[in-house]
């Protein structure tokens, strides 16, 4: 019978060859590329030889190439050199957020209260137009009834008195109206200044700071692509699999010449069964079977 496969052995085998295996796809896909701007390259602590109780480390380097890394020196330089100046920066920031943020000093915003008074002014200015120019053609008007012969409190005298104060009203009504678009046009102009002041405040207040922002947010430098490399990737061989196999085979030889060899004792048994049989009915022939089972002893 064969001797049954050692697993642990067989283990230890499959595990040697799995490792080795490991390393071979290592060193087959970290494969050393080049490019137009750069190039990659990687080195392993074994120089290649496989010891399997030394797992291969590998470390990659990025050159660029000559252009590319002048660039990156310039850009580094001009980098430095930006960042000091956001550095200088800082202190025109602290100095411009040191006081609370305020409108303090701004033009005020326009009320209510400014409006009217800005409309009364506006209506007070054009009734001082108006307001001489009414008397003077009241007088006018009362002159010229009395010329005409009617006299004051007659129906002739208070029709015309009635028109020419109607026309004054209207005078008044409009008056009223241009002083409050006066007073709009005016609070307007105020919210308009104080707008004005609060973008100035503003820009005034952020500008270190913007600078600052814009002065640091240069853009880096980018490392040359790579792709990916295509390697072959190795399988290991199947040693669990084929000791097994192997042993199988082997029980299937032994088993069949097994049973050969018990089909043949049974053959022979049969036989020997018969002979004896036909010996056992001649004595004679017992006999001298007797004395030859005897000188063979």
């Amino acid at each position: 019978m064969p001797a049954a496969p050692d697993p642990v052995a067989t283990a230890n085998a499959q595990g040697a060859a799995n490792k080795e295996t490991a390393f071979w796809n290592a060193m087959m896909g970290n494969m050393n590329q080049e490019t137009p701007y750069g190039k990659i390259s990687y080195t392993n602590n074994s120089n290649g030889v496989y010891d399997p109780n030394k797992p291969p480390q590998f470390t990659s380097k990025v050159e660029l190439s000559p252009e590319q890394q002048q660039l990156l020196d310039r850009s580094q330089a001009n980098d430095l050199a930006v960042q000091q100046l956001g550095t200088d920066q800082i202190s025109r920031i602290a100095n411009a957020v040191s006081t609370p943020y305020s409108y303090n000093g701004l033009p005020a915003a326009p009320q209510y209260s400014d409006i009217n008074a800005l409309s009364q002014h506006g209506e007070e200015a054009l009734m001082s137009r108006l307001n001489p120019q009414f008397q003077r053609d009241e007088e006018a008007l009362r002159s010229r009834l009395i010329n005409q012969g009617i006299g004051q409190g007659s129906e002739a005298y208070n029709t015309e008195m009635d028109r020419f104060n109607q026309a004054k009203n209207d005078a008044r009504m409009q008056a009223v109206l241009g002083g409050q678009q006066y007073g709009g046009a005016e609070a307007q102009q105020m919210l308009g200044l104080r707008n004005q002041g609060i973008q100035e405040y503003n820009a005034q207040r952020n500008a270190p700071l913007n600078e600052y922002t814009a002065l640091t947010a240069g853009q880096q430098i980018q490392n040359p692509n790579f792709s990916a490399p295509q390697a072959g990737n190795a399988q290991a061989g199947d040693i669990q699999g084929a000791t097994q196999n192997a042993y199988d085979n082997a029980m299937a030889r032994y088993n069949a010449k097994a049973a050969g060899q018990n089909s043949l004792t049974s053959s022979l048994f049969g036989l020997g069964g018969a002979v004896l049989g036909g010996f056992a009915g001649n004595p004679s022939v017992g006999a001298w079977l007797g004395q030859k089972i005897d000188g063979a002893k």
